[in-house]
């Protein structure tokens, strides 16, 4: 497997089967535009949240219209978690599900980015943006399912329509959880999602 790439199609449940009964009213538009970060044990139902061995914390909403209101961001910044962007403290991850709608994600390396970030003053977090006038590195067209995504590699987000994605993200509090995640290199968090990856 080539594992210089930053997102794998993987064949799990969809998400609309991972939720509680209770929580599925909520997956309409109207609703997840504005849902943001959610805890995982409200949302999902109990055999998932430990889904793979990995205890996941929270579920992120992506609501996105085919505007140019993405950046190219690393998620590790998000956080104040790293200051080195060609060496990061750690690699963060999340199973992305398309629930609907198609777009693009691409991928830059730091080499390509401009040096100066920025700040989007519209986004609740102080989250670090860079330009480039270079072409990605790396690009993946999506369509509805779920993704195993690098979120620490800057990468930036295009909706070809009206798109929603919502980011199930591992437990990395308290520092336990951390301390386990910070020594995994993307390959080996690759392999562990090996038998859902599809090939």
């Amino acid at each position: 497997m080539n594992n210089h790439e930053f997102c794998y199609k993987l064949n799990i449940p969809s998400f609309q089967d991972m939720v509680r009964d209770d929580w599925k009213q909520n997956l309409a538009w109207d609703i997840m535009k504005n849902a943001g970060v959610m805890p995982a044990e409200e949302v999902l139902k109990e055999e998932y949240l430990t889904f793979n061995n990995i205890s996941w914390q929270n579920i992120v909403s992506f609501p996105l219209d085919p505007r140019p209101q993405s950046h190219i961001h690393s998620d590790n910044y998000s956080d104040t978690i790293d200051d080195n962007l060609e060496n990061p403290k750690i690699t963060l991850f999340g199973i992305n599900f398309l629930l609907f709608g198609s777009g693009r994600m691409d991928y830059y390396l730091p080499s390509q980015l401009d040096k100066n970030y920025f700040l989007d003053p519209n986004y609740e977090y102080p989250q670090r943006n860079w330009t480039t006038t270079q072409p990605p590195y790396k690009s993946y067209e999506m369509e509805p399912g779920a993704y195993l995504f690098n979120i620490t590699v800057p990468h930036k987000a295009t909706a070809y329509s009206k798109r929603l994605v919502v980011s199930l993200r591992p437990r990395l509090t308290p520092h336990e959880y951390f301390v386990y995640w910070q020594p995994k290199s993307w390959e080996d968090i690759v392999k562990m999602f090996d038998n859902y990856i599809i090939k």
